[in-house]
């Protein structure tokens, strides 16, 4: 191995991967066996606990017997059960007996800025040693580039004339100074036992197979609810009964994430459980950002500087095949960055190229604005921006504890149900009294479903039955339009009716008229309505009006059952309110129009 100066290779730790090239050193330590005359590595691990020690030194041991050997170099290690506050002067000072450290990725490019002993950084730069060799022996396609991209400093600032300015480069394009080194990834921590309590069916069933063999009837929920006339989704699920009193199947998947609107109902059902108590705590919101497309901090190329992202109110965008943007190339499936979602929305040419492989996402400020709420009371005003216009005014949720204080006591103690922090806390949780009797699941995020997935009973949101019946379609009429109506639902008031912004929709306004006159003079009207290979079509007196696709409209999730067609007969027409009595339903045959 050579031999390298002072400057230290870095072990990444934090929140990210693990990594193997440990470089340079000068002088053998206390623990260099007697008569070794190779070179002796000097390795400060942070974070080694009572967990982990044993698999730290079995790290270094293995090493040091068999790769170490045929490389002729030994590792020293000097533990650390936590993180290092000094790292600055140890790094900096003459003296400094470490060659390999793990520093936090909030130490990284404050460190990665200081000049170091040499003048040339306090980090070596590995970009040089790592050829094609190293990277086999490291299995490099196996390392994410968005974990390499944390560790990717330029220790230069770029010149003022550059596309970034006189600022440091960090991230993609910039030199690997670190490698990462262990994954503390964020998770959804759940209590069994509470969950038990609450009659919820717990399984573990991963995405792709929802809907397949012993769960051909589970859908892809991270929480759902199943009416009792849907049958158990799977062998052995049991009854209960939600807060609305039905009598339904809850099953808590904890392969599939939990939707944004999941959450925030299961949360509360607790609360209705537990006469009160919070139904979630998290001091954590990232989760939520990520599912919607970037982090807190994104680079703005338009401005030559980084955003603060969670006011960011542009919509973010999900890539429906694989596409490039702004030379960023995207597989089908991926959200795009935040520099490249605006630079979509700053060159609408190039938006406009692509909208066609482009799915919207929820903006960030959506994103925060959903976070904030869930610890936001009910009641109380959330923000008074929010919506497409930025006029509409919303409130909290009241479903997790407004203060990040003790929150995973809340947990730990059983006193809430569902808690997010890292995979750390595993072996620390298994210390306390909810040992046993919690798992593990996916972090919450943006997820829709076809139709609407909630429900609003008396001001309150509630999750949408899952109850595999046909839809049933009804044709009305009311103030000179023709309504197509699911399942007699009404969505609110007539000014209200076929809003698709509004809750509970059951209507849709087709955009054709009947001609007054028929009304008013008693001719009447025939109106029918037929559904043939997923297209409905609305006929006027025997005469095409209107047709939609199922996904057209805002209806429900279930199968379409309406036999060959229905039709209404509308007699007659005055100006008071639209009631369904007003009109008569024809169940039967309806004959399309012979083609022309």
């Amino acid at each position: 191995m050579k031999k390298t100066s002072r400057a230290l290779a870095v072990l990444s730790a934090g929140i990210v991967g693990a990594g193997a090239m440990l470089l340079g050193a000068c002088n053998n330590g206390s623990d260099v066996p007697p008569g070794f005359t190779g070179t002796a590595i000097s390795f400060y691990a942070t974070y080694v606990n009572q967990y982990s020690s044993a698999a730290y030194t079995e790290l270094v041991n293995t090493y040091n017997e068999t790769q170490g050997v045929e490389d002729n170099v030994y590792v020293e290690m000097t533990p650390n059960a936590g993180s290092v506050g000094n790292l600055k002067s140890i790094l900096t000072g003459v003296n400094s007996r470490y060659d390999v450290i793990m520093v936090q990725d909030d130490q990284f490019k404050g460190l990665a800025m200081e000049s170091g002993r040499t003048g040339n950084g306090v980090f070596v730069n590995l970009e040089d040693l790592l050829t094609e060799e190293a990277k086999e022996e490291l299995d490099w396609e196996q390392i994410p580039e968005s974990l390499l991209n944390i560790w990717r400093f330029n220790t230069e600032k770029a010149s003022a004339d550059s596309d970034i300015g006189a600022k440091y480069l960090a991230g993609q394009g910039a030199d690997l100074l670190a490698m990462p080194f262990n994954t503390s990834v964020h998770m959804l921590f759940y209590n069994t036992k509470i969950f038990g309590e609450m009659g919820i069916n717990m399984v573990s069933v991963a995405e792709e197979d929802c809907g397949t063999g012993a769960y051909a009837k589970l859908m892809p929920h991270g929480y759902a609810e199943y009416a009792a006339s849907y049958g158990a989704p799977f062998e052995g699920a049991k009854l209960s009964e939600n807060e609305l009193g039905e009598s339904v199947y809850k099953v808590f998947n904890n392969r599939v994430p939990l939707s944004w609107e999941e959450l925030r109902c299961l949360a509360r059902a607790y609360q209705t459980h537990n006469n009160g108590g919070y139904g979630f705590m998290s001091e954590w919101w990232f989760s939520i950002g990520w599912s919607v497309g970037d982090d807190c901090i994104g680079w703005n190329a338009e401005r030559k500087a980084y955003d603060f992202t969670i006011g960011d109110k542009d919509a973010n965008y999900l890539a429906l095949n694989d596409i490039t943007v702004n030379g960023t190339q995207y597989e089908a499936g991926e959200v795009l960055d935040y520099e490249d979602m605006k630079y979509l929305h700053a060159n609408n040419s190039a938006y406009q190229q692509l909208s066609a492989d482009l799915y919207e996402l929820p903006s960030m400020y959506d994103a925060f604005l959903e976070f904030n709420r869930l610890g936001i009371p009910e009641g109380k005003v959330a923000a008074t921006d929010a919506g497409p216009n930025n006029d509409q005014t919303v409130e909290g949720y009241g479903v997790a504890k407004p203060t990040t204080q003790e929150r995973t006591k809340e947990f730990t103690s059983g006193e809430s149900p569902m808690l997010i922090e890292t995979s750390q806390d595993v072996n620390l949780f298994n210390g306390t009294a909810v040992a046993g009797n919690f798992n593990v699941a996916p972090c919450p995020q943006y997820r829709e479903f076809e139709g609407s997935t909630t429900r609003t009973v008396n001001g309150k949101e509630y999750l949408t039955l899952i109850d595999g019946s046909s839809i049933q379609f009804y044709l009305s009429y009311a103030y000179n339009t023709i309504r197509v109506n699911c399942d007699h639902q009404w969505a609110g008031n007539d000014a209200n009716f076929g809003d698709t912004s509004k809750d509970n929709i059951g209507s849709f306004i087709c955009p054709a008229t009947l001609p007054s006159e028929n009304l008013e003079n008693g001719t009447g009207s025939v109106i029918g309505l037929s559904y043939k290979d997923g297209t409905f079509t609305v006929y006027v007196d025997g005469a095409q009006v209107f047709t939609a696709t199922m996904e057209q409209l805002p209806f429900g999730l279930r199968p379409v059952s309406m036999g060959t067609g229905w039709t209404v007969g509308i007699a007659s027409w005055d100006s008071h309110q639209a009631n369904f009595s007003d009109y008569y339903v024809v169940f039967g045959e309806y004959n399309e129009p012979a083609a022309e």
